[in-house]
């Protein structure tokens, strides 16, 4: 899948909810064409970008030391790239 294709799903799943790597529930809000805001309990978390995501895609299994390392918000990030729903 491409970054447009991924991004547009995610766009599409706006308020839908997800899990992170460790199995606690968020929902998202798209801010603009290029971030969303996830919300855990009723707060705001990293505003994450299509950028981040487009970097995220280059690791396997979107897990690991580096991943954790490298990728801001990384739970939330697997969270939504290991979902069925957007098929990455």
């Amino acid at each position: 899948m491409t970054i447009d294709g991924l991004w547009n799903r995610i766009i599409e799943l706006e308020g839908e909810t997800f899990y992170t790597a460790t199995g606690l529930t968020f929902t998202y809000e798209v801010i603009d064409d290029h971030q969303i805001q996830p919300y855990r309990d009723g707060k705001t978390r990293w505003k994450l970008s299509k950028n981040l995501f487009e970097k995220a895609l280059k690791f396997p299994n979107y897990s690991g030391a580096d991943f954790n390392n490298t990728i801001i918000g990384s739970s939330y990030v697997a969270g939504i790239l290991n979902d069925e729903r957007i098929g990455a």
